[in-house]
Parts: C-alpha cells; sequence; structure tokens
C-alpha cells in the first residue's frame, strides 16, 4: 500500500513525492501526539506547586524535542537532497519554486517545535484539574481568607489601606526603627509620615488589609476589584466571627486541594481580628514551618500556594506562548532560507556563502566591542544589505561574474530576517535617546514624543506586531522574489 501510494505521487504530484512531506507530517503527527500524552501524564496536583512556570523546570524536555528534531531533520535530508528538478533544468510549473519553499518551511517547522506539544499537554491537564470559574472562584477564596491569617505588618499597616494605597508611595519597613530620630533627617519626609501614623491606635489593624494575595490578569480577571475588602470590613465591624470562619474554612479547602503545607488554627485565627477595639495584628503567622523570623507554631506555605494558583492561571492563558512561537518561526525560515540557497545555488557558491556568512559575524561582533553601541553595528548592517542586494542584481543583469553575484545574493537572503530587527533597533534607540534628553522628568513624556517624533514612537510602541508581520513579509519575498532572482541567476552562463 504505501508503494503504490509512493508510486503514485511520483507520477502525478512529484513535488510532494520528493519533499517527502506526506511521511514528515505523518512522523510528526505521531511524535507531537507521544509528547502531548507525556505532558498530560507529567501534571498532577502536587507538581502545581514546584515550578512558578509551566515553561520551568522542563530542560530535559526540550533537549530531548531538540534530539527528535535533529534526527528527524536528517533523516528528512537525506531522502530530500537526492533530486533537484531545478538544478537539473527539469520542466516545472510556473510555481514550483514557490510551493517548494513553502513545502520546505512546513516541514521545518512541524519538525522544531514538539516540545510545545509537551506544554501544551501540561495546560490540558491543568486545565482539567481546575476549570476557570473554579480558578476565580480559588482566587477570590484566597485573597479574602489571606486578610485574616496576618504573615506581616506591612499589609496591615494604616498608611498601606485601600484609600491610601491608591494615591500614596509609603512603604512600611518592618526592620527599621522609626523611634530612633538620629537615623530620620528632616527630608526624610516618608520616614516621618510612617512616624506619626505608629502613633496612631490602629496603626495595625485588620481594616487596614487591602493587599491581593493573587492578582490575575486582565483577561482572567473576573472579579471586582476591592469587594472582598469590603466584605471582610463588615464582618470585622459587627463581630461575624461566623463569617470569618467559614472563609477561613474554605481556604484551607484550597490548601488541601493543591497539598499546601499548613498547621493553621481556623477559631485561633477567627478570633484574633477581634482581640481589641481597634481590630489590632496582635500575632503573625509564619509563610514556613521553617521560618525562624516568626515566634509561632503556626505555618502556612504562602509561597508554594502562589506558585499553584499562578500555574493554574497561565494553563488558561493561550495553549501556544506566542513570543516563543514567533522566534521559532524565525529559526524555521532562517533554516529554510538556508536549505534553499543549498538547492538553488551551486555548492561552491554555497560554501563561500556560508564561510563568508561566519566572517561578517565576527566583523559585526569586533565593530560592537570596539563601539560599546549597538548603534554602529546596525547601520554597517544596513549599509552590507543595500551594498550586496544592489551590486547582486547589477551583476545579474549584465550576466558577469556568476559566482560572485551568487554569494551576494546569497549574503542577502541570509540578513533579510534580520533587516527589519535592525531597523527596529535604530529607531527604538533614537525614539528613547530624545525621550531621555528632551522630556526627562516629565510625566507626559511619551505622549509628548507621540506628538513630536510620531514615526519613532509608533515603531517603539508596536515593534513586537511588526516583528510578527516581518516573518510574512520574508517568507513572500523568498518565496516569489528571491526564486525570481535564483532562476536568473541559474540562467547565466557558466565563468
Amino acid at each position: 500500500m504505501l508503494n503504490r501510494l509512493n508510486q503514485y505521487l511520483l507520477t502525478h504530484y512529484p513535488l510532494l513525492w520528493n519533499s517527502k512531506i506526506i511521511w514528515v507530517l505523518l512522523a510528526n503527527i505521531i511524535i507531537y501526539f507521544l509528547f502531548f500524552i507525556a505532558g498530560f501524564g507529567s501534571i498532577s496536583v502536587e507538581e502545581l506547586q514546584k515550578y512558578y512556570s509551566i515553561y520551568s523546570g522542563n530542560t530535559a524536555v526540550f533537549s530531548f524535542s531538540v534530539m527528535c528534531s535533529i534526527a528527524t531533520l536528517i533523516f528528512w535530508l537525506v531522502f530530500y537532497l537526492r533530486n533537484n528538478a531545478f538544478k537539473n533544468f527539469y520542466i516545472i510549473d510556473r510555481y514550483h519554486l514557490v510551493k517548494e519553499f513553502f513545502l520546505i518551511f512546513l516541514i521545518i517547522l512541524s519538525s522544531l517545535v514538539y516540545f510545545e506539544s509537551y506544554y501544551i499537554g501540561n495546560k490540558v491537564r491543568t486545565r482539567a484539574l481546575t476549570s476557570r470559574n473554579e480558578m476565580v472562584a480559588e482566587v477570590n477564596t484566597c485573597n479574602l481568607g489571606m486578610a485574616f491569617i496576618p504573615t506581616g505588618k506591612s499589609d496591615y499597616f494604616i498608611l498601606n489601606n485601600c484609600n491610601e494605597a491608591r494615591n500614596s508611595d509609603v512603604v512600611y519597613n518592618e526592620n527599621r526603627d522609626y523611634n530612633d530620630t538620629n537615623n530620620i533627617s528632616v527630608s526624610d519626609t516618608q520616614a516621618i509620615r510612617v512616624r506619626a501614623a505608629l502613633r496612631l491606635p490602629n496603626a495595625f489593624s485588620y481594616l487596614n488589609y487591602c493587599s491581593n494575595f493573587i492578582t490575575l490578569d486582565e483577561d482572567l480577571n473576573q472579579f471586582t476589584s476591592y469587594n472582598w475588602v469590603v466584605v471582610k470590613n463588615r464582618w470585622i465591624q459587627n463581630n461575624n466571627q461566623d463569617s470569618i470562619k467559614t472563609a477561613l474554612e474554605n481556604f484551607i479547602a484550597v490548601c488541601k486541594k493543591y497539598k499546601i503545607d499548613n498547621q493553621l488554627n481556623i477559631n485561633e485565627l477567627a478570633a484574633l481580628p477581634f482581640a481589641n477595639a481597634n481590630h489590632s495584628v496582635t500575632k503573625l503567622i509564619k509563610t514556613s514551618e521553617y521560618d525562624n523570623n516568626i515566634t509561632s507554631d503556626r505555618y502556612i506555605s504562602t509561597y508554594s500556594l502562589q506558585r499553584a494558583l499562578e500555574m493554574v492561571e497561565e494553563s488558561h492563558g493561550s495553549l501556544i506562548n506566542q513570543t516563543s512561537f514567533s522566534t521559532e518561526l524565525y529559526f524555521a525560515l532562517c533554516f529554510s532560507i538556508m536549505l534553499l540557497c543549498y538547492k538553488r545555488f551551486s555548492k561552491k557558491v554555497f560554501l563561500i556563502g556560508m564561510v563568508g556568512s561566519l566572517v561578517w559575524l565576527i566583523i559585526f561582533g569586533l565593530i560592537g566591542i570596539s563601539a560599546h553601541s549597538e548603534e554602529p553595528i546596525g547601520y554597517f548592517f544596513l549599509f552590507l544589505f543595500a551594498a550586496f542586494f544592489i551590486i547582486g542584481i547589477s551583476l545579474i543583469k549584465s550576466n558577469s561574474f556568476k559566482n560572485v553575484s551568487g554569494v551576494l545574493l546569497n549574503w542577502h537572503i541570509a540578513m533579510l530576517p534580520f533587516l527589519l530587527m535592525i531597523i527596529i533597533m535604530l529607531m527604538s534607540a533614537y525614539y528613547h535617546d530624545h525621550l531621555s534628553l528632551l522630556y526627562d522628568g516629565f510625566e507626559n513624556g511619551t505622549k509628548r514624543m507621540a506628538k513630536d517624533f510620531p514615526i519613532s514612537s509608533w515603531v517603539d510602541d508596536h515593534s513586537k506586531v511588526i516583528m510578527q508581520i516581518n516573518i510574512l513579509f520574508v517568507f513572500l519575498y523568498v518565496a516569489f522574489y528571491f526564486n525570481y532572482l535564483a532562476k536568473k541567476w541559474h540562467s547565466m552562463p557558466e565563468e
């Protein structure tokens, strides 16, 4: 059956037969499935608190994925490089070269990102453990519950309450002695405010607590800001210990779900806000069993709880990491261009181009070291790109120096994916230089820059989008125009 399919492709779709894309994609689908199953099975409730991100702690997975990618691509290249219809002057259709480049890019890209399937398996499994609605409810539960578990006095300081926190930058340092006037100067207005506040009877009160233990991203934040603070204060003012106990029981339930180590007494915690009329903080809870800074036998591993909930939050974001995927697209594009140059030009031209590219990299590095700046490298890059393109096109039009023109075209296309990066870097440097020189100290400096330097401001604000669009531009340029130049070069007389 496989032999018949192979013969059918050879006679009806020779490009698909030569590229081996059917077999590569089938193999990749199987590998992706295996990585997905491995990622799905590696996540458990206990694992969520071990890492700060799904992408951390998986270097072995990434390394193994790279090894699989190298093995797949080498095995594919052994068969793909056996035939070259372009160099052998076979009859090909008008868009043969365009379609071939697309297939090359698809094969390379699909063979590079096996590890992404592993991470998707992680996220799907985590979503199965905790749905989006459950996550929001648990975050609300933890934010409310932590208000009654004082692990530090700073969050309960009167200058950090909801009203002050909105328009104050006062920082209370628990390790500083604010009664020591020798350490506080007249100009230290912040310390003077703190010292004055410390004299108030409600300097450290449960009513002042206004900190989110967990803050979700905007697209996941489905709870009303400060709503739990209003509930918390109402319970305290109305002496609703039963409501506080219920909130703490819900908090403990979340801790049990994620296997968070703790030693808390609900009845004791519920009674602490009512130790005196000012609802003062009279006892602190350790954030770890091994925390020696606080004398108490009660503790809650807040760090582990935060990491578990942040892992759940990350899993409910995009299944694919957009930043890393853009990097993978660029890598696949560069590898595809290099392979295309090998397919389109003679081995001599290709080898000279590769060796020359390494020499140019060394030169760029030396310029950067001597100049102590990125800008000279950028301008030199633009000069070389323009020179390679103009001279290469001129030689092709004049049908002279075939090898030289081929090498120049190789260098020019190797630089193309990074052309827009360099332009953005130069414009961003220009933008920030003027921002710091002209508007230093102005709060509305970015607004003034947008008005006075609209182009550089727009480029600086939209650099990520521009880089994503650049991938499409480079792909189309190579597929259509560079292949056209390669055909023109191929028809030049041999030297």
